[in-house]
């Protein structure tokens, strides 16, 4: 409370700078990766990074800090023998989000605007082991190309969404955000009419600059890096890897150029842990294939009954918004194919288990296709415009009689939702049922 007190009234003043900083010395090991976290956790842009290298103006105290820092990690990791846990990195547009292939955010038509990637938020809750409702932690980081603007009104704008999300209980923890810099975005904006994707390389390096600032904050944890082909998450991820790797040599077959390919590697992941070091970048089109990806390399990263959860949430949310934006039509058919291709790889690994194993055994969601989806879903609503609607009963919801031949009666509906078909709902307005 006193950090986030001291920094919300500003560091500039030496006095202020250096109380901060004894805060962040007095404590050790494990109490000082808890008061790191409580100080990412709180939901606005006053995040660690942020007090130590933008509050903090001296850089005598912001080597004391770091040097402290770097020191109590390395202590509790050898004391524990392993990583306190994962951060989780992730670009937003194209990675959490799509762009709906509105440029500059991204490229991605597969999906419209804004809606967040089937399965996506389940994998992230299930590599962050570190966090629990009793034991809380902002494992989650968002690395941006959008640029930090005057007073953080961009900023505002993106933690309102990442509110919302958190919310409707789909975040399973409040995340942070390290924003990009205005020039190098300007630069890449202006550049790439004549550079085309090679332009994006100065937000990579920003975007690896932030990277080694944030990693010397928290040493002590591993990390997992999401991003999409665009905006330089390509070259970001494999800077990353190289500096983890047993040799800064890459095979020339290994490398590849930014956005080549396009429309063929939208989602990347990057492995980053100091015990395994090895190369591990993985190109997915699907986030049950990133999950798949990572099963296969390490089984305690993500298990197979884990594995099929994210699978299930990915299934449940792509019929949602399919049914939500019936409207967007024939770009459905790339996704739920990919889709479906990562779900039949999934029911391979899944089949070879329940074979070896004596126990319960797993079940991989089967995928409807669209034009069966919404042709059932366009039946339905016909049956309910059909539908007797009788007063309110005494628990104040409606009872809803089911026209002769439709099997099932169901709770009421709003009428005025019963009596338009998904796609003639206005945007925005809630669906019941």
């Amino acid at each position: 409370v006193l950090l986030d007190g001291l920094q919300k009234r500003g560091l500039k003043q030496m006095l202020f700078a250096q109380k901060a900083a004894d805060i962040l010395l007095s404590c050790k090991t494990h109490e000082l990766t808890l008061v790191k976290n409580s100080i990412d956790e709180g939901g606005d842009w006053h995040n660690l990074y942020k007090l130590v290298y933008v509050d903090i103006k001296d850089s005598a105290i912001r080597w004391t800090i770091l040097n402290h820092l770097k020191q109590e990690a390395k202590k509790l990791r050898r004391a524990k023998g392993k990583a306190e846990g994962i951060k989780i990195l992730s670009d937003i547009d194209d990675t959490l989000y799509s762009s709906g292939g509105h440029w500059p955010a991204g490229s991605d038509t597969r999906f419209p605007r804004n809606v967040v990637y089937p399965g996506c938020l389940t994998l992230f809750r299930i590599l962050d082991r570190a966090w629990s409702p009793n034991n809380p932690a902002c494992n989650l980081v968002f690395l941006s190309a959008r640029p930090h603007i005057y007073k953080h009104y961009s900023e505002e704008v993106t933690y309102g969404k990442f509110k919302q999300l958190f919310d409707e209980g789909r975040l399973h923890s409040m995340p942070t955000l390290l924003p990009g810099a205005l020039p190098a975005g300007v630069r890449a904006i202006l550049q790439y009419f004549w550079k085309g994707n090679r332009a994006w390389k100065q937000v990579a390096e920003k975007k690896l600059d932030m990277y080694r600032s944030y990693r010397d904050l928290y040493l002590e944890y591993d990390f997992i890096f999401f991003g999409d082909n665009g905006q330089g998450d390509l070259w970001a991820g494999e800077a990353m890897q190289e500096e983890h790797a047993e040799s800064s040599e890459m095979e020339p077959e290994d490398s590849l150029e930014e956005g080549e390919g396009g429309e063929e590697f939208p989602g990347t992941h990057i492995s980053l842990s100091p015990e395994r070091p090895e190369r591990c970048l993985v190109l997915h089109r699907s986030y049950v294939g990133a999950a798949l990806a990572l099963h296969k390399r390490d089984k305690d990263l993500i298990s197979l009954p884990e594995l099929c959860k994210v699978a299930e949430s990915a299934v449940e949310e792509f019929r949602s918004m399919r049914l939500v934006y019936a409207e967007w039509g024939e770009h459905w058919r790339q996704a739920e194919k990919e889709l479906k291709a990562d779900l039949q790889a999934l029911q391979k690994e899944v089949d070879d288990e329940n074979r070896r194993s004596t126990g319960d055994h797993l079940s991989v969601p089967r995928l409807e296709e669209t034009d069966r989806l919404l042709a059932k879903e366009k039946l339905h609503m016909q049956f309910k415009r059909s539908s007797i609607l009788v007063p309110p009963n005494a628990g104040g919801l409606g009872q809803r009689l089911p026209t002769p031949g439709y099997p099932g009666s169901g709770l009421a509906r709003t009428p005025s939702l019963l009596r338009r078909p998904i796609a003639e709902i206005p945007e925005g307005q809630e669906l019941v049922g």
